[in-house]
């Protein structure tokens, strides 16, 4: 299967100890379908799933780093059907550091690239 996906970032917030960022991509499939291969999915990119049902999962890391994606975080997955074999996917991320460390503008397309990542991943499952 031969599918270019896009992440978006629609929304994000920066406090003085945590950012939340919010990125959308459509991906081909059912709710059904694509709930639980995206939850192997991320565990294969190294989150633990809290949750299925919503679809909730974890990562530790460093309070301080260069790199947004060695932050603790946690991931909800949104799903919003958008016809019958396609479906919206927001992740939204919520990244705890030290305050020392700055995630800034910058760093919110490597998050559009994990949510990429992740869903490329469940593509080749």
């Amino acid at each position: 299967m031969n599918v270019r996906l896009q992440a978006e970032v629609i929304s994000h917030r920066f406090g003085l100890d945590s950012a939340e960022c919010d990125v959308k991509l459509v991906l081909p499939g059912t709710v059904e379908r694509l709930r639980p291969q995206l939850a192997l999915a991320l565990e294969k990119v190294g989150y633990h799933v809290v949750s299925e049902d919503p679809l909730q999962a974890r990562r530790g890391g460093a309070n301080f780093s260069l790199n947004v994606l060695k932050y603790p975080s946690s991931l909800h997955l949104g799903f919003k059907p958008v016809g019958e074999q396609a479906t919206q996917v927001t992740f939204s991320y919520s990244l705890k550091h030290s305050g020392l460390g700055w995630i800034t503008k910058g760093d919110l397309p490597v998050l559009a690239q994990e949510a990429e990542a992740v869903s490329y991943t469940h593509l080749r499952a």
